[in-house]
């Protein structure tokens, strides 16, 4: 065991860590790491919120080899929300599949598209979408409008985290960005009161480490950075 690190838990394919000083993990850290067989993941935290700063600085280099991804936990008394005042963004009961279906492919190019390698795969697409066809079923999802055109949407289900306890789970979130600011902001605020409202008392996510626009959105909604994953690649 190196100096300041212990092994909290393992299965067949994640090792959780505690690291005393969450400043050092880095790319040089992380690419020190032994990775004994079967290993995907390795978990690092600290059993504190982890400095914003730590992850919204460049200190990881996101690539095919070795991906970093920051998971990030708020209680419901946390989040910041709040109501579409002066703002015409209004929710709706639900989005026809094909729309919800194009907005899932958006939230996925939106992210990806900001890594140099990354390229449109029609065929990829299509096996994602059916993926999330079977689980859609298993998401409580918020929509909003203005209109008559998407402006946001959540989707939340039932989830471990990583020391195997139950939280619900933000898995794909989207805020329009051609929006004007205040609607923006709108959105986020009512995000916010429609967690409060409809998920339990903690809930968490995951956003990839080069994904500041992201990490910035939860945290200005009052998520708390809690642990960084390094997730080895092919």
């Amino acid at each position: 065991m190196a100096d300041g690190l212990r092994e909290l838990f393992r299965n067949e394919i994640i090792i959780v860590h505690e690291l005393d000083d969450m400043g050092r993990l880095d790319d040089a850290f992380a690419r020190k790491l032994e990775w004994p067989a079967g290993i995907k993941g390795q978990i690092f935290a600290s059993g504190a919120p982890i400095p914003e700063e730590l992850v919204l600085a460049p200190r990881f280099t996101y690539s095919r080899n070795l991906e970093f991804h920051i998971n990030l936990s708020v209680r419901k008394e946390w989040l910041q929300r709040g109501v579409s005042s002066g703002s015409q963004v209004e929710q709706v009961a639900d989005l026809p599949w094909e729309e919800l279906r194009e907005l899932y492919i958006r939230i996925k190019h939106r992210i990806f598209s900001q890594l140099p390698w990354h390229k449109a795969d029609p065929e990829e697409d299509r096996r994602d979408v059916e993926a999330f066809e079977k689980k859609h079923g298993a998401y409580k999802v918020g929509c909003w409008k203005k209109a008559g055109a998407p402006a946001g949407i959540i989707g939340v289900r039932k989830w471990k985290d990583y020391l195997q306890q139950p939280v619900d789970w933000v898995s794909w979130v989207l805020v329009e960005e051609s929006l004007p600011k205040e609607d923006r902001i709108a959105v986020r605020a009512l995000i916010g009161s429609w967690l409060y409202d409809n998920a339990g008392d903690r809930v968490e996510c995951i956003v990839q480490s080069f994904n500041i626009r992201s990490l910035k959105f939860f945290l200005k909604l009052g998520f708390k950075p809690v642990s960084i994953h390094v997730y080895k690649g092919e």
